[in-house]
Order: C-alpha cells, then sequence, then structure tokens
C-alpha cells in the first residue's frame, strides 16, 4: 500500500466501482471502423505540435538503472534544480520504453525534450526521478464535471428505472422518480474537497462549472487555470435556457438559447442531447442550425457534453464542422441505460474526450471513468478502441476540447509540464493508465511542480519544514508569523484542535482532508490565520474505499 502526500494534506480516496450494468441495459455500439491508418509524424519542430500522434513505440538504446528500494529514485538537489527529468516508459508521440522527459521547473514549466537523449540535453543542476517500472503520462484531463457536487456519494438511484431526458430525473416528471443530487457546494472548500480526488486519480486539469486556487487547473475558469494563456471554456448546463424542465420535441421558439458570442472564447462546451427520447434529439437541431428558431452554436471550438441522442446524419455534421464530443459513459449508463454512440461518432471522425459528470451517477476520478469506458468498450465494443484511444480521450482530446491543444495533453516540447506518473509493474504503457486506480499513482506534477506523490518521491524531493513554509508564504498576508518544525513521516501532526468527527477512528482520511480544506478556505477568504490554532496534518495511511 503506497503512503501518499498531497502538498501538506493527505489524501481521501472514493471511488466508484465499473460500469454499472443492468441485464436488461441495452447499448448501442455504432459501426466498428476497420481502418488501420498508420501514418507518422515527421514534423522536428521545436514549436508545440498539434498533429496527430503516432503509436511507435521506441526502445532507447541505454536501460534505466535499477532501483534499490521503491518504484522510483531521486538524485539531485530539489533547493538549486532548475529542471526535473523524469525516466522511465514514456507515453509521448510515440512510447519510449527507457525514456525521458526533460521539463522546466517553476511557474508553469514547459518541456524541453521528450525521448531517449533527455538526459543528455539536461542542464547540470537537474532533479533526476528514475523509474524503471513507472509509465510518464501528460495529467488527465477531466472535460466535464459539475464539482460543486463531488462532496456527495452516489446518488441513491432507483435499481431497475431507467430514464428518457435529464429533465425526468432532474424534475420526476412523465412518471419518473426524482433523482435526489444532495445539493451543490461551490466554495472554495467544497472545490478543493473535489479537487483533492481527482489529483489522487492522476488528473491536473478539469472543466468542472467551478474553480478554486491551489489544485487542478480550472479549464472554464480564466482566472484560476493556473497560468495559462489564452485559454477559457465557456461551459453551459442549459444552452437551451431549460432549467426549469422545459421539454420541446419539435421547434425551438419556447428556448431561450445562448447567444453567438459563445463561440468567442477558445472552447464552447453546452450540454446538447442527454437523453434518449425525440426531445433530447430536437435539443441538437435548435442547436446546430439557424432555423426555425434556432441558433448554429455547432462549430470547430464547440465540444458538446453528452451527445447521447445524435443519429448518424447529426454526427455527420458534427464531425463536418470539426466540433468535438465530451463522453461520460458511467453517467449515461447509470441514468439511461446507455450513452452516446461511440463508435460512430469516431468513424466519423469526431474527438472524443471523457469526463466524470458528477459523482450522484458518474466517477469520482478519472481512472474510474477510464474503467468503465473499458469495460464497456471490451464487453460491448468488441474492443473497437484500443488503450491508447481510450488514453487519448482523458489526455490529449481533453486538451482540444478545452481549446488548449498547443499547451494540454501532450509530453511535447512546448507543452506546459502537467505530468502523471504510474506503476507499469503489472500492466504497461497505456494500458497501466487506463487499468489504474488510485493506488497506482506514483506522482503528478503541474507546470514541473510536484502537487501530490508516494512518500519516497516526496521526501526526496522537498522537506516538509520548507514546503510547509512556501505554502503558508504564498497564501498569509505579510504580517503574518508563523513557526513550523519537520513531522516525522508517518504520523498526523496536530496542534491545539481536537477532532470532532463522530467517525474519526473509521474516517481519518475523510475528515483530515476538510481539516485542511477548511483551514484553506479561511485563507482564502481573507480570514485571520495567526494564533489561529490549526495544526498542519502532513501524511497519513489509510485504505482504499470504495462506495459501491
Amino acid at each position: 500500500m503506497h503512503l501518499r502526500i498531497l502538498l501538506l494534506s493527505l489524501p481521501a480516496f472514493l471511488a466508484l466501482s465499473g460500469c454499472t450494468k443492468d441485464p436488461d441495459d441495452t447499448f448501442d455500439t455504432g459501426d466498428v471502423d476497420t481502418d488501420t491508418d498508420t501514418d507518422t509524424d515527421t514534423d522536428t519542430d521545436t514549436d508545440p505540435d498539434t498533429d496527430e500522434p503516432t503509436e511507435d513505440v521506441i526502445a532507447c538504446e541505454t536501460p534505466l538503472p535499477a532501483v534499490d528500494d521503491g518504484l522510483c529514485s531521486v538524485t539531485g538537489d530539489p533547493a538549486t534544480a532548475t529542471h526535473i527529468l523524469l525516466q522511465g516508459t514514456v507515453l509521448g508521440d510515440s512510447t519510449y520504453l527507457d525514456g525521458g522527459v526533460l521539463a522546466e521547473r517553476g511557474n508553469n514549466g514547459l518541456i524541453t525534450c521528450t525521448g531517449c537523449d533527455c538526459a543528455d540535453e539536461a542542464p547540470e543542476d537537474t532533479l533526476v526521478v528514475t523509474c524503471p517500472e513507472g509509465v510518464i503520462s501528460p495529467g488527465l484531463i477531466n472535460s466535464h464535471d459539475h464539482i460543486g457536487w463531488t462532496r456527495n456519494g452516489p446518488g441513491n438511484l432507483p435499481a431497475v428505472e431507467r430514464y428518457d431526458h435529464r429533465h425526468d430525473w432532474r424534475e420526476g416528471i412523465r412518471g419518473h422518480t426524482e433523482v435526489s443530487s444532495g445539493g451543490s457546494l461551490t466554495s472554495a472548500e467544497g472545490v478543493l474537497y473535489g479537487e483533492i480526488r481527482m489529483l489522487l486519480g492522476g488528473a491536473t486539469s478539469i472543466a468542472g462549472s467551478g474553480g478554486a486556487d491551489g489544485l487542478l487547473r480550472n479549464m472554464d475558469r480564466n482566472s484560476q487555470n493556473g497560468g495559462l494563456r489564452s485559454t477559457g471554456s465557456d461551459y453551459s448546463t442549459f444552452p437551451l435556457g431549460d432549467a426549469s424542465g422545459l421539454l420541446a420535441a419539435s421547434g425551438c421558439d419556447r428556448y431561450d438559447i445562448d447567444s453567438e458570442s459563445v463561440l468567442n472564447n477558445p472552447s464552447y462546451l453546452p450540454h446538447i442531447a442527454e437523453g434518449i427520447d425525440p426531445e433530447a434529439n430536437n435539443e441538437f437541431r435548435c442547436l446546430s442550425t439557424d432555423a426555425g428558431g434556432g441558433t448554429n452554436l455547432v462549430a470547430a471550438n464547440t465540444a458538446i457534453i453528452h451527445g447521447i441522442g445524435l443519429t448518424p446524419p447529426d454526427i455527420g455534421l458534427v464531425a463536418s464542422v470539426g466540433a468535438q464530443l465530451i463522453w461520460s459513459p458511467r453517467s449515461n449508463i447509470s441514468l439511461y441505460g446507455m450513452t452516446a454512440p461511440v463508435t460512430q461518432y469516431d468513424t466519423q471522425g469526431v474527438r472524443i474526450a471523457l469526463g466524470t459528470d458528477w459523482t450522484p451517477s458518474g466517477s469520482a476520478t478519472m481512472l474510474r471513468e477510464l474503467t468503465c469506458a473499458s469495460e464497456l468498450n471490451a464487453e460491448h465494443y468488441d474492443s473497437y478502441f484500443s488503450d491508447a484511444d481510450l488514453w487519448r480521450m482523458a489526455t490529449e482530446n481533453g486538451g482540444v476540447a478545452m481549446g488548449a491543444e498547443s499547451q494540454l495533453g501532450r509530453l511535447a516540447t512546448g507543452y506546459v509540464a502537467d505530468i502523471s506518473i504510474f506503476d507499469g509493474t503489472v500492466e504497461s504503457a497505456h494500458s497501466a493508465v487506463v487499468n489504474a486506480d488510485q493506488a497506482d499513482v506514483v506522482a503528478v506534477f503541474r507546470g514541473g511542480e510536484l502537487l501530490s506523490g508516494d512518500t519516497d518521491i516526496v521526501a526526496a524531493m522537498r522537506t516538509l519544514a520548507g514546503e510547509l513554509v512556501d505554502w503558508l508564504r504564498r497564501r498569509l498576508p505579510a504580517s503574518a508569523s508563523f513557526t513550523v518544525a519537520d513531522v516525522p513521516l508517518g504520523r498526523i501532526q496536530r496542534v491545539g484542535l481536537e477532532p470532532q468527527h463522530e467517525q474519526w477512528n473509521v474516517d481519518r482520511a475523510l475528515y483530515a482532508a476538510r481539516l485542511v480544506f477548511a483551514l484553506h478556505a479561511n485563507v482564502h477568504q481573507g480570514g485571520a490565520f495567526t494564533n489561529h490554532g490549526l495544526g498542519f496534518i502532513e501524511i497519513h495511511l489509510t485504505e482504499h474505499r470504495r462506495l459501491q
């Protein structure tokens, strides 16, 4: 069992099982594409490269040295290093066995090398993380979530009832049972409580209809995207203005549709056709044409969320303008008994990204969503998608959907060094990511700086005292005073505060995460901190818990 450090807090592991399945559920499997195109990209420039990646596997000539203990070893001085070199199996535009990724350290450090020769290019003052059996991937991008609900567990969904449209379960109409989602918490504390779970599942970015400073890049919040350039997703839960539950099987005059100005953003993320009935399909018609009272908002920078109720001609229109699909299979199947016809989308040339939707009916982490997609692919799509295809839905395709395709989602020169390392001792290459659980996430970096990692990596890269001082100085008023001391690894340090959580003995990780986030929210909102009396929780060992 891994021991994990997150900033100066500890993990709260929550996970959902594989895709919800019912023997009576049906799945639209679409058509299977037998295209075996093997074109490769020979671009050798140093600018961000946005061509299609290849599936080449390259074995580097120099094997990586074995690690004496654990999965990874760390060498170099973290106090002075200007760059970081990550070594292992690298999932770049090609897969490099015994390869490396060299990146700048600092605010939004960029990747300067990917491949076999990065060690030769590394400056003298480079921190080296060597993981011979590690798999190095771009940080996962969660292209769709409702982060305000992430503190809630899976909703109390009916055992056998399936819905025809999202308004059926939202409003309990047309003879359907209303689903209680537990309410939203969009404060910094609530958002960060959800983001810790995503981060521990290897994610570095999210479009979650909310945000807070400090952990994931919030791609639909310009001020909270971690300093990326020229990005900003317009996230629209009700692009038809139908939050009241308005349904129309034909015609668009009753809707209050988003303005065309939304397309001035780098990306537009509307919920469209979340359902399987004529009313769901009519949503697409009203948002894909200017005729009949509609407004055409399906463009090259549109990424359709859900898109379940589209027909093949509809999908052809999506493909013709270069729009994308954001797929949330677990939530779709839980609610509707089927999901978007993704093989049809792919066959017609639509790029597909992956998102968790929300915890009441979706996944708690991107790894659980990948598990669901993989299971569905194997059992109902005849393994139409390779593991590399599924992995790309959670990385590169997410970057495109977010309008950040030149910055995020690939391990390539000029891209921001958002990187996750996975345990590759059992699975290899892309499969090590697609089939991973939280315990398999070894380290997560954002812009070349470590956010979360196994104890041996974090302990070698920085001291707790130094990290704590740095964290506090970035967040406290200049007049604040404080003292810190090293806390022995493997302990919980509390100062002046006794836990009040009624399940402390059985749920300490969950309580501790809330405690740290409460402290963060207090600082974030400008509250007094000096002599506050809260303790700092450094790490904690806990069993991985499953909610279902």
